[in-house]
């Protein structure tokens, strides 16, 4: 959305020092991934560029040509960089370039009448196909455009609240041709409503929960970078910072969803009761939000976090069911005790007089795994997990237990010691990385409590899909890996 910048004086706080009536301006951003800069400049006079810490606050309350006074805030703000000029009077100032993590821009107005209005909120989303309205385009003799929406989606993110989704039209002259202007749409949630409930940032954690789900349903990211406040005496306008913002991707459509159209609804209603009240819902959003990313810098990267993610709703489980240790502390302890006993009158490790060192050093060496042995193995915690949700996995890669000669967790180990894929191994690992993503969403779905068979990753969906049949002959190119 464009914007013009604001210009204006402003008080800045750096750690102890103050300095105040600083000329600053607000560049807004000209598309949705980019941040919203603050440039400060400071004379030579009042801060050595040196002295700059990386931090500082901002903070500004002015009148604007309208006469409404405006107030500006933010509490965090990361230097980018410092540029030193000088004018023609050969005084020095320094250009201060920063990016605030949460920038608030207050508008005080005065309403005429006593008449009570509603709140209007818009939260700025970035894209989405599962969200946004359907519409239809008329352009007209006259020069007249009318759209029209329909299959608007409603949802109660926040108790008691339904957001609408709408796409919100803004409109700006062409600066580069005459009498054109260009009109440009973003997808908002919006809540109009009379409410007792604080709302704007205040809610943001419940905005990012369902948008996760919304995420992972559309399998790519989807999140709230901003929004706009009518309130009865003020318009709040509140850019994040706090979050990255993935570039538009134009192609995504619905060839590439997990969920299809008809279902969205009913499984964003039921994965969010799900996910609210799952036990380890911290691990499950962790998980998700993995399964939803997709600017990974490369084919490995990508494996490694899909395999963490998988971790993590294992950890959950595990939490949840007391499920991460064989025995008990004291027990362990005496284990872990007559076991060092033992090891030391073994043949093997026991003193002698010409090996004493050497049988020394090796006994410390297994006295360090004793630890493990008291873990009760990934692959043991995957299959409970797996028949406490009913999840089938039998015809995926298999992620371990001998079911393979090479299976996902040895691919994963060789990747996180530093091994290298290449050649075909590069492309069985292409064909891996697809299976194990597979596997992580199917046991997503489980935990949300959705039936796999209503997604893209059952069986017979994925069976047109070249890399569900193959993974057996790719297989046979890491035969060597472990």
């Amino acid at each position: 959305m464009q914007k013009e910048n604001l210009r204006f004086n402003a008080e800045l706080q750096f750690e102890t020092i103050t300095l105040e009536n600083v000329p600053c301006e607000i560049v807004f951003p000209k598309t949705q991934d980019e941040k919203v800069i603050l440039e400060a400049q400071l004379k030579a006079n009042e801060f050595s560029p040196s002295e700059i810490p990386f931090i500082f606050s901002l903070r500004a309350t002015f009148s604007n040509a309208q006469s409404s006074l405006l107030k500006i805030s933010a509490e965090t703000v990361y230097i980018l960089g410092i540029k030193t000029s000088y004018v023609a009077t050969n005084q020095e100032y320094s250009v201060l370039r920063g990016e605030p993590v949460n920038l608030k821009i207050q508008e005080f107005i005065q309403r005429s009448g006593n008449q009570k209005n509603p709140k209007n909120f818009y939260f700025w989303l970035t894209q989405s196909i599962q969200l946004a309205p359907f519409y239809s385009t008329d352009l007209h003799y006259n020069g007249d455009i009318s759209v029209k929406t329909y299959n608007n989606k409603e949802f109660e993110i926040v108790e008691g609240l339904k957001f609408s989704f709408i796409n919100y039209y803004f409109h700006y002259d062409d600066t580069k041709r005459k009498n054109k202007r260009i009109s440009e749409s973003v997808l908002a949630a919006k809540l109009v409503g009379f409410t007792e409930h604080e709302l704007g940032e205040n809610i943001f954690s419940e905005i990012e929960i369902f948008l996760k789900l919304v995420s992972f349903s559309e399998r790519r990211r989807v999140v709230c970078y901003g929004y706009k406040g009518i309130l009865e005496s003020e318009i709040i306008d509140f850019y994040r910072g706090d979050t990255s913002v993935p570039e538009e991707d134009f192609n995504h459509s619905w060839n590439d969803v997990l969920i299809n159209a008809q279902d969205f609804e009913e499984f964003t209603l039921k994965s969010l009761n799900a996910g609210r009240s799952c036990f380890f819902r911290e691990h499950l959003l962790d998980a998700i939000g993995k399964a939803a990313y997709r600017e990974y810098s490369s084919l490995e990267s990508e494996y490694l976090s899909y395999y963490s993610a998988l971790e993590n709703l294992i950890n959950g489980y595990r939490d949840t069911h007391n499920f991460h240790y064989i025995l008990g502390s004291d027990d362990h302890k005496k284990f872990s005790k007559d076991l060092k006993s033992f090891i030391k009158k073994h043949d093997l490790f026991r003193d002698n007089n010409n090996e004493e060192e050497l049988r020394s050093k090796k006994r410390r060496l297994v006295y360090e795994k004793i630890a493990e042995l008291n873990r009760i193995s990934f692959s043991t915690a995957f299959k409970a997990f797996c028949e406490f949700y009913q999840i089938d996995i039998h015809d995926l890669w298999s992620l371990g237990g001998g079911e393979v000669s090479t299976s996902l967790t040895e691919i994963r180990n060789r990747l996180i010691h530093g091994g290298r894929f290449e050649g075909a191994e590069y492309n069985a690992l292409s064909c891996a990385k697809t299976h194990l993503k597979w596997t992580l969403e199917r046991c997503i779905l489980r935990v949300l409590d959705w039936d796999i068979e209503k997604s893209n990753v059952r069986p017979l969906f994925l069976k047109h899909c070249v890399d569900y049949d193959k993974w057996e002959q790719q297989v046979s190119f890491l035969n060597n890996i472990s």
